[in-house]
């Protein structure tokens, strides 16, 4: 009793120490409610602890000696452990994949390339506390597939997969999944819902899919050669938004902005995301311009730059796919 007494002391000592402002105007900015007065202070001790990694690694990217930034976001009361059993994906292993692999035009492929200029990238979604960025990054590839084939954008629904697209098709829904496993089941089921008619709940449910309001349908599935930068580049310049596995660092989770540079990648992917385009900054040389399915807090507005040409860090260019009409 008197070893816990001690802890709890020190505790309530540390936390008393911490400055409240920022704290105080964290909460009010995400709208952050906790249960007890012993839960905000083990979530405020997990916020300070980020506030003070972000702040030694800001001064590292002043003094030019890193290419992005760090900044606060709704994740920065949580560990990185936390972070990653709430937010991350479980992504099985891969078996055998019908998919057609990509062969790249001899086509000039612009220098820069922004998807959303073109009128083919929906706003940046929520996934919330579900781990269903699977859902989200098959969605944003295949919305990009259906405005630039028919000139009609629209938002599909990723609930529609997590509810349908379950087991039986490799995904289990708030717990993980892959993307190619999700278009697999929109090109089998014959199409797949809009967000209006199937808006997003964030837990699985009964699949409730409705051939009368179809949104879209989508014909074969495609993949590139795994680890190929430069044939996801003539896939994305070509054929439009593809999704891809990528490893989620702790650095990852607090990324604010500049051109994402971290060797801390693991070697299996525990996130999927949305490559919308790519391009050149000075400062952190060239990048793959990314949709992230957390918000607009988030990032770049949802958005973050991942280094491209760094020997396919991340595993951005290892599970690559898109579908076609």
């Amino acid at each position: 009793m008197k070893s816990i007494f001690i802890v709890c002391a020190l505790l309530v000592a540390s936390i008393a120490a911490l400055p409240s402002q920022d704290w105080t105007g964290f909460k009010q900015q995400f709208g952050k409610q906790y249960k007890s007065v012993a839960e905000e202070q083990l979530r405020r001790l997990a916020f300070e602890k980020n506030v003070l990694q972000i702040a030694a690694h800001n001064k590292r990217y002043e003094a030019g000696e890193v290419s992005f930034s760090m900044r606060l976001n709704q994740f920065s009361d949580m560990s990185h452990e936390e972070f990653s059993q709430r937010m991350l994906a479980k992504l099985p292993e891969i078996g055998a994949v019908n998919a057609s692999v990509y062969q790249p035009t001899q086509r000039n492929l612009p220098d820069w390339l922004d998807w959303r200029a073109h009128g083919v990238v929906t706003p940046v979604k929520n996934q919330g506390s579900c781990g269903s960025c699977w859902s989200y990054g098959a969605v944003a590839s295949m919305e990009g597939q259906w405005a630039l084939r028919t000139g009609q954008l629209k938002q599909l629904s990723e609930q529609n997969l997590v509810d349908c697209a379950d087991e039986s098709w490799g995904n289990s829904g708030c717990s993980g999944g892959w993307a190619h496993n999700a278009m697999s089941w929109v090109i089998s089921n014959g199409g797949i819902n809009d967000q209006h008619f199937y808006p997003y709940e964030g837990v699985k449910r009964h699949c409730r899919f409705n051939h009368q309001y179809r949104a879209a349908h989508m014909g074969s599935l495609w993949t590139i050669e795994a680890g190929n930068e430069e044939s996801l580049r003539w896939a994305v310049a070509n054929e439009g938004p593809v999704s891809v596995g990528v490893y989620v660092s702790e650095n990852f989770n607090r990324y604010g902005g500049g051109v994402f540079n971290d060797w801390s990648c693991g070697s299996w992917p525990n996130h999927i995301v949305t490559v919308v385009g790519y391009g050149w900054d000075a400062s952190g040389g060239d990048y793959w311009l990314v949709k992230n399915s957390w918000d607009t807090w988030w990032g770049e507005g949802g958005y973050i730059r991942m280094s491209r040409n760094r020997n396919n860090q991340c595993l951005i260019a290892s599970f690559a796919y898109f579908a076609k009409i």
